[in-house]
This record gives structure tokens, C-alpha cells and sequence, in this order.
């Protein structure tokens, strides 16, 4: 059996069915729960467990493991605006989220699902005695790296969250929230455990499921939210250094199958008609249509002349006299032309640019110079008439000018990807400053999501963010 596409629809099923409810308060701990340790008796069904949790990350257009992590917060950042879209949507827009917002809570029921689904794995693995040691290790890894990631957009999103790590429903009834320096310092005892569990080599012949440098490479980023640089730059190092990744690809290929750059991937889903949410949703149907999202003037003017990027991740469509520009990063509207783009969680650009932050934050101004330069090599356009110098190697600049530079690339190499230039603003104070001349309805507030209303009223331990 092949995990990449194939999931035991059994173990699955009683792993969703312990964990498909709204939340983990008033309700009773379902029968099924007590079967679910079939699902972990051999090495195929205990996969297949493990692998389900990929597929909810493609298949949930509001999922924070997946394309909501793009959307919503280039939404509320200065990236992405929408056309004639649902209310809902708008209410990201103009960062005026109600705790009502259907969407707000989809993010978070579906955050802990997944989060369900990795503490039933993580249960299920630890007390099975029948897996091979080797396969136990590699699959316990694989949970608890999906665990962190599903937990650093909670925390992210809405700031602290309940950190929920077991199965106990009893416990698991009424929760309140965790401060963030906690769930940030589990997300490290994940991550940590999760690099000397899982192989370096990865489980299938493709980058589908995590390694010990996804483990990295997401450890990386925790170490460089938290503030701690030397970690940071040398986790890093670890996954730049290991020999696996690399040299970067030519722009177009970044986000093929298995692409030098690739750290982490998830294959499409054969079936489902599109290849990923991203081409399916920012790739207008038809060409008499205008794209439901685009760029704003902000993002567009951000790029250098003789930048790549902007010629081969960008697209326009013109509609009523008006060009829109949208994401273009992944060119598969859906499936018709085959399946030859994954979806892309970690790459090796990003951790080039975690090193270069790292290393500026810790005086290393000419090593973060030489990462920034990697970047922005690959990314170089050819010489014309019209841009005689495109994208110059950086040299010989302060340090204030060197995280400024930092900041710029993130923002035209990460953009309509992941919610990085969401997170980057309020992670260094920015966002205030950026945001507010733009948005006529900003206020401090609007850097947290609102916690659902609904998760409010039946959980009486969970306190709502400042100004819902």
C-alpha cells in the first residue's frame, strides 16, 4: 500500500470521529475511542493514521496547515484584497473580524481537529507494542511536527490558545487558554524530539511526509519567532549545511514535485479536481472573470527592477478596463492537465532568509549578507536596455539597513504564502506603522483574530481578545 495516496479508511474514520465535534467540552468521549488502538497495530494502518492528517491539510480551504494560512492573513496584512467577496472574507479586508465570523471559527475547529487527530497518533504510537521501532519513531516524529505546525498559526492567529496534548476527555472538557511562551516552548520540545525520531533520508522516494530537516527547518522558524537567534541560525545551518537541499532552482520550479528547494511538500489529491487550493482559488475560472483575490498596490511596488519573481509569480487579468494582478506561484487551476505541483509547506529560501535575520540579530552582518545574496541571485533577471543592473548583490550596509533588506526580501520572496508578511509585521512591531495609514479601520487589536463566539459561550475558562 502506498501512504502517499492511499488512507485506511478505517483507522482514519475512528480518529475523526473521536475528534470531529465542534471542541473538546460538553461532550462525551465517543465509543469508537476505544477502538482506535486497532489502527495502531501494524506499521500500514499506523501510516495511514499519521498520513490522514496531511490529507484534512489539503483538503480544508479554511485550514491553518494549508491554504487559510495564505488567504486570510494576506488579507489582513497589506498583500491580497478580494473582489465582490462573501462578507465574512470582507471582514478580513477591512480587519474588522467579529467573533461571529464563520470563517474564524472554521480555522479554529479545524486547528484542533488536526490537533486531535496528532495527540490520538502520538497516544496510539506510544503505547502500541506491535510497529517496528523504526517505523514507531519516524511516524511519532511525523505527529508531533505536524503538532507544532498547527499550533504555531493558532498562537499566531489568536495568541494564547489551549494547549490541548492528550487524549483525556475528562480533562479536555473545559480549557482555558495557555500563554504563548508555553505553547511556543511545546512546540520546541516537539520539534527537538521530532529531529532525533525521524529519518534524515524521507519515508517515501518523494518529500511528502516530514524528515528530521522539516523538523528543523520548522524549529528554525520557532527559534527565530521567539527571539532566540543563536539557535535559530544554527538550526538552520543544520538543514543549509546538510547537503540535501539546494542549490535554489530556477524561480519556475520551485513548486514542482521534489524540487531542489523543497523541504516538506504534500502531494495532490487524485480525484478532488484541483491540485492545489491556491491555483484553484487565486486562478480566475474563466478569462471573461476577474480574480476573487488580488495584490495590492503595496506588495506590487515592493519589488526592485529586474526581479523574476514579479514576472513569474505574478499574473494579470484585465477586467473592465482595470488590471488585477494575483498570485501566481502555483499555474494548475485544477487537474485537467495532470498533477505536477505540490503543495509546498517548507522551503529552503525561507530558511536561508531565518539564517540571514538570525545572523544580523547576532552582528554576522557579512554571512547575513551572503544568504540575502543567495536569494536574490537566483531571482535576477537577465540584463536589458531598460534595467542594466537588475537586483544588485548587497554589500556594506549597517545593521539597521541590513534587517531592512531582510525584511524587504521576506516580503517578495514569501509573499501570498503562508501568512509570512502577516506574521512578520507584528512579530517586529511593524504593524501599526505599515498598517494603520492603509486601513482606515486598524487598531492595535487587529493584530489577534477574535476566539470564536460559540467556543466563548461553552467554555466559560476561555477569555475573549482585547476589542471583540
Amino acid at each position: 500500500m502506498n501512504a502517499k495516496y492511499v488512507i485506511n479508511i478505517l483507522a482514519l474514520t475512528l480518529i475523526i470521529h473521536c475528534f470531529g465535534c465542534t471542541k473538546f467540552v460538553d461532550v462525551d468521549p465517543p465509543k469508537t475511542l476505544l477502538l482506535t488502538s486497532e489502527a495502531f497495530k501494524t506499521n500500514e494502518s499506523a501510516t495511514a493514521v499519521v498520513t490522514g492528517i496531511y490529507s484534512q491539510m489539503l483538503s480544508l480551504d479554511a485550514s491553518p496547515a494549508g491554504f487559510g494560512a495564505t488567504l486570510y492573513p494576506g488579507l489582513s496584512a497589506d498583500e491580497l484584497a478580494n473582489f465582490n467577496s462573501s462578507a465574512d472574507v470582507n471582514q478580513f479586508t477591512t480587519n474588522q473580524l467579529s467573533p461571529l465570523n464563520a470563517v474564524v471559527s472554521t480555522i479554529w475547529i479545524s486547528s484542533y481537529k488536526m490537533i486531535g487527530q496528532a495527540n490520538s497518533a502520538i497516544a496510539g504510537l506510544t503505547k502500541s507494542t506491535t510497529l517496528s521501532p523504526a517505523i514507531k519513531a519516524q511516524l511519532l516524529g511525523e505527529a508531533k511536527i505536524s503538532r507544532a505546525l498547527i499550533y504555531f498559526y493558532l498562537v499566531n492567529l489568536y495568541g494564547d490558545v489551549p494547549l490541548v496534548l492528550t487524549t483525556d476527555w475528562t480533562a479536555n472538557q473545559a480549557l482555558a487558554r495557555t500563554p504563548k511562551a508555553q505553547v511556543y516552548a511545546q512546540m520546541i520540545q516537539d520539534l527537538r524530539e521530532a529531529a532525533t525520531e525521524t529519518n534524515e533520508t524521507y519515508p517515501t522516494g518523494e518529500k511528502v511526509r516530514p524528515n528530521k530537516y522539516a523538523a528543523l527547518a520548522l524549529l528554525s522558524r520557532v527559534y527565530l519567532y521567539t527571539n532566540d537567534y543563536s539557535n535559530a541560525e544554527t538550526t538552520a545551518s543544520q538543514v543549509i549545511e546538510s547537503g540535501k537541499y539546494g542549490p535554489l532552482p530556477d524561480v519556475d520550479d520551485v513548486f514542482l514535485p521534489n524540487s531542489d528547494e523543497a523541504i516538506w511538500q504534500l502531494s495532490p489529491t487524485p480525484g478532488l479536481g484541483y491540485v492545489t487550493y491556491e491555483g484553484y482559488t487565486f486562478i480566475p475560472s474563466s478569462t471573461t472573470r476577474p480574480p476573487a483575490y488580488y495584490f495590492t498596490d503595496s506588495l506590487l511596488n515592493a519589488f526592485e527592477p529586474g526581479d523574476k519573481r514579479k514576472d513569474q509569480w505574478i499574473a494579470n487579468r484585465e477586467y473592465l478596463g482595470t488590471t488585477y494582478s494575483y498570485p501566481f506561484k502555483y499555474k494548475l487551476a485544477n487537474s485537467s492537465g495532470g498533477l505536477n505541483e505540490y503543495y509546498t509547506i517548507l522551503r529552503l529560501s525561507e530558511t536561508y532568509l531565518i539564517r540571514a535575520e538570525a545572523r544580523a540579530q547576532n552582528n554576522d552582518l557579512t554571512g547575513a549578507l551572503a544568504d540575502l545574496n543567495i536569494i536574490r541571485d537566483r531571482s535576477r533577471a537577465d540584463v536589458t536596455v531598460d534595467v542594466p543592473n537588475p537586483l544588485p548583490a548587497l554589500s556594506s550596509l549597517s545593521k539597521a539597513d541590513v534587517l531592512t533588506a531582510i525584511d524587504h526580501e521576506r516580503r517578495t520572496e514569501l509573499f501570498a504564502e503562508w501568512g509570512h508578511r502577516w506574521f512578520d509585521l507584528k512579530r517586529t512591531a511593524k504593524a501599526d506603522a505599515i498598517l494603520g495609514p492603509q486601513k482606515s479601520n486598524w487598531n492595535v487589536n487587529s493584530q489577534l483574530y477574535p476566539i470564536p463566539q460559540a467556543e466563548i459561550l461553552s467554555d466559560n475558562k476561555l477569555t475573549q481578545n482585547p476589542g471583540y
